[in-house]
């Protein structure tokens, strides 16, 4: 694989994307702590995580896992991002294309990334707010809400990069 290795500067758009992934993942470490005393040992988990009981419920201390995955997703596609000539593309990259097919699939990952964590921070604050009382089922109008953007977004990118190297030729 011989493509161009380029080192993309960061835009003001693109920092400003990693700065919000980061303060969602602050956002939901801090309103976790700030709620966690408050809540109840038990609580309804609004995701599929295996240690729920037969009632949907599970220790309010697997809310941290939420965070902490995003956090390691973070951290993973932001080191991912710093080796575009390595990631799958549909078309082939020459040194014409490289620049524009590099910057639209880190942008792809910043806003993957930026959208995993509205999902993170959001199902941490629907388990914190049903556990408080507050609402009830407000998790099954996220869902299908967060999978359209999450499927949507890649395959608005791969048409516009595909559509981008027909247009070029």
């Amino acid at each position: 694989m011989n493509r161009p290795k380029i080192i993309l500067p960061k835009t003001r758009f693109d920092r400003f994307l990693e700065g919000m992934t980061w303060a969602l993942l602050l956002g939901t470490v801090l309103i976790l702590g700030s709620y966690y005393g408050s809540l109840s040992e038990n609580i309804a988990i609004p995701f599929n995580w295996p240690s729920k009981d037969e009632n949907g419920f599970a220790s309010k201390d697997t809310l941290w896992a939420s965070p902490l995955i995003y956090g390691i997703l973070i951290l993973g596609i932001h080191q991912l991002n710093r080796f575009p000539w390595l990631f799958n593309y549909p078309t082939t990259i020459t040194k014409e294309n490289a620049a524009y097919q590099y910057k639209q699939a880190t942008r792809l990952l910043r806003f993957l990334n930026l959208v995993i964590g509205f999902l993170c921070f959001s199902l941490t604050l629907v388990a914190i707010l049903q556990g408080l009382g507050i609402v009830q089922d407000l998790d099954r109008f996220i869902l299908p809400i967060f999978l359209s953007i999450l499927f949507g977004l890649p395959l608005l990118y791969l048409l516009r990069l595909v559509f981008y190297g027909k247009s070029k030729k």
